[in-house]
């Protein structure tokens, strides 16, 4: 405990003695004041309100003010669970990101890497300028694009998704008729409709994503998808999450009275937690698909026929119900065999290039756009470009107060968050990995609180549908 209490002082204090540099622009003023954000504020009991943000502070609290209340009102934030910044569009995120940075406390970057030295790596941030981050604070340093076989990692915008129209409404129709959202970092459902994209996926696939809930989700997901503007009950492998611990599945090409093998997967997180990762790994050639849950293979279909000849993805939110989100959109081109384990142990510096070669090594620097380490005692020098990724050596992990807000960033961007509070349309606060920031509002797609455990709805003793007829 005492080592990880001084483990703890010690990244703390590090990250405050390197205070991250901001030079991110700052919110658009109109008549020389600043223009105050709509925000969306959930509290703990599950109650929504939508207004336009007055102050806030962390000492003082929330105040609001609605445009159907003459006066503003206030809230004192242990009742606030989280504040949604609504309607902020000021930031591009359609390009990918160069590379992204995790760290040990969980908190991520993403950006362009500038350097890397053996005390910090630089980082240009679109939303938080230039920014240091102490070395030993670093697990991981990804670079999507330089990975042959990674087809897409996201989202970080709109771009090629397409959304259908909503066929049930939400409270606010004034947000328009989109049935999936879209706020910085995951798609969220706010009716009966469709999330779809063509990712142009090859016979053999991986798909991953991260699914969050407050009530035991119910969706359907079509890989292999001919038509990603609508859901149609043809070609592609069908999954359905029926809200009760299980996903079944049923390819679109099979007889309807043939019979499936291993219909059924069961996942107990769905009913009892509120976060899973998913991860499908699809072999059309063969009619296989496994299921992943948090890394553990829970379950493999086999049997599921002829894919048809579409390549693109589909989520279906087919229920009108509280709001689940899909985030960290991951596809990956696939060999067909089992993901090969990490050499080297957690103490060494892994570092993975784009051929899918890899290789334990100390890491020297960063510098014009060059890699210096040593492989075997022997020095090499390597260009950024051919490296798929950097695993730093693990170290104790600092565990973060469960009451530490999360700050959420255009992109994907997050950050454990020491509020302080919002000055000139600026968010005041510290991060124990950055020291003092100062953020334009325009940045910030929303702040956690953390003030209560996410409620989770348990589902109802409803007959499941028949996966094998569309609703």
């Amino acid at each position: 405990m005492n080592v990880d209490r001084q483990a703890g002082a010690a990244l703390m204090l590090c990250g405050f003695c390197l205070a991250a540099e901001i030079r991110a622009a700052s919110l658009a003023e109109k008549g020389g004041e600043t223009e105050s954000p709509n925000v969306m504020l959930q509290f703990n009991d599950g109650s929504i309100l939508h207004g336009r943000l007055v102050r806030l502070k962390a000492a003082s609290g929330i105040c609001i003010q609605r445009s159907d209340s003459s006066d503003p009102i206030e809230f004192t934030l242990e009742k606030v669970s989280r504040i949604q910044f609504t309607g902020r569009t000021r930031f591009a995120e359609t390009d990918r990101p160069k590379c992204r940075v995790f760290c040990h406390l969980g908190d991520h970057f993403e950006g362009e890497l500038i350097s890397i030295d053996t005390l910090t790596v630089a980082l240009d941030s679109a939303v938080m300028g230039s920014i240091r981050i102490p070395r030993q604070a670093i697990a991981q340093i990804s670079f999507p694009g330089n990975s042959r076989e990674l087809i897409y990692s996201g989202p970080v915008g709109m771009e090629d998704w397409v959304i259908s129209q909503r066929t049930s409404y939400s409270e606010s129709p004034a947000e328009g008729n989109a049935a999936w959202t879209y706020d910085g970092e995951s798609f969220a459902p706010r009716g009966v409709g469709t999330l779809g994209r063509d990712f142009g996926l090859p016979p053999l696939s991986r798909v991953a994503f991260t699914l969050n809930w407050t009530e035991s989700p119910r969706f359907r997901v079509i890989f292999y998808a001919r038509d990603v503007d609508k859901y149609t009950y043809s070609e592609g492998y069908h999954f359905f999450c029926s809200g009760k611990g299980s996903i079944h599945a049923q390819p679109s090409m099979a007889l309807p009275s043939a019979p499936v093998q291993n219909l059924t997967a069961r996942l107990p997180v769905l009913t009892r937690g509120n976060r899973v990762r998913l991860e499908f790994r699809l072999d059309s050639q063969k009619g296989i698909c496994e299921l992943f849950a948090d890394g553990i293979r829970v379950h493999e279909w086999k049997g599921l026929g002829y894919s048809g000849s579409g390549t693109g993805m589909v989520v279906y939110n087919y229920r009108p119900q509280p709001p689940f989100t899909i985030k960290d959109i991951e596809v990956h081109e696939w060999d067909g065999k089992p993901v090969r384990r990490e050499i080297g142990n957690p103490a060494s510096t892994l570092i993975r290039f784009g051929n899918h070669d890899k290789v334990v090594a100390e890491v020297d620097w960063l510098k014009g756009g060059k890699l210096s380490m040593k492989v075997q005692s022997r020095l090499m020098e390597i260009p950024i470009e051919r490296v798929a990724s950097i695993r730093f050596p693990k170290r104790t992990r600092v565990a973060v107060p469960s009451t530490t807000p999360l700050l959420v960033l255009r992109g994907q961007n997050r950050l454990s968050f020491a509020l302080d509070g919002i000055e000139n349309g600026r968010m005041i606060g510290a991060s124990p990995v950055l020291g003092r920031l100062s953020l334009p509002i325009d940045s910030v797609v929303s702040l956690d609180l953390r003030t209560a455990a996410p409620k989770v709805i348990p589902a109802t003793a409803e007959t499941e549908p028949d996966p094998r007829k569309p609703e």
